[in-house]
């Protein structure tokens, strides 16, 4: 095949994929240059975004170059690419509506936890178990702590006053804060908003 036709816009699709199994690059180029807008039109009228239907058409044209040894020489190449892009087109809308459902779903479980943490500090459950939790502390710790959460005073203003090292008070507010989380965890059921909650311990 002379190589001035090879960009020639009135390739019949047979000698294109003829083409694409002898010369990969050149026949996928043709293909590309002929169905590109084509798709590319069809897609921005099914997706939500430009974006997402250059995106999508741009997945036709790989599966085209993956598959380009197994394509068998046809009349046209259109219904191959158009089934393609269907398909794809499918995939997108499913995969987007299980992420919504996903995150209604995490909304729904976040609201009751919501729920349920407000019950129990409503109650003063909650209250009660982290001063259930802090009272199990060594007594040194348990004063490092105590100094820190309840008088809101720093590492370096702690160490001030007990004549101790910044780095020692930091030491005991690590273990304070661990002992303390894994206390309150093994004795209430585990959600996002009361781990956040526990993580809030950790604020100096």
């Amino acid at each position: 095949m002379p190589l001035d036709e090879v960009h020639s816009m009135n390739f019949s699709d047979q000698d294109a994929l003829e083409l694409l199994q002898q010369d990969p690059v050149k026949g996928f180029q043709i293909l590309f240059d002929k169905y590109w807008e084509m798709l590319y039109a069809i897609a921005v009228t099914k997706l939500p975004s430009r974006e997402e239907a250059r995106d999508t058409v741009q997945e036709v044209f790989l599966s085209l170059w993956t598959s380009r040894e197994s394509i068998r020489s046809e009349t046209s190449l259109f219904p191959w690419l158009s089934t393609c892009l269907k398909n794809r087109i499918y995939n997108h809308y499913a995969r987007t509506k299980t992420r919504q459902q996903f995150i209604r779903d995490m909304e729904g479980r976040f609201t009751g936890a919501a729920n349920d943490v407000a019950e129990k500090l409503a109650s003063g459950e909650l209250k009660k178990l982290i001063e259930e939790a802090i009272s199990q502390l060594p007594p040194k710790m348990q004063l490092v702590f105590r100094m820190n959460k309840e008088q809101q005073l720093s590492p370096a203003e702690i160490a001030k006053n007990l004549h101790v090292s910044v780095q020692t008070v930091k030491n005991q507010l690590y273990r304070a804060n661990d002992q303390v989380k894994e206390y309150i965890a093994a004795r209430i059921e585990p959600s996002i908003l009361i781990i956040i909650l526990l993580t809030m311990l950790e604020k100096k």
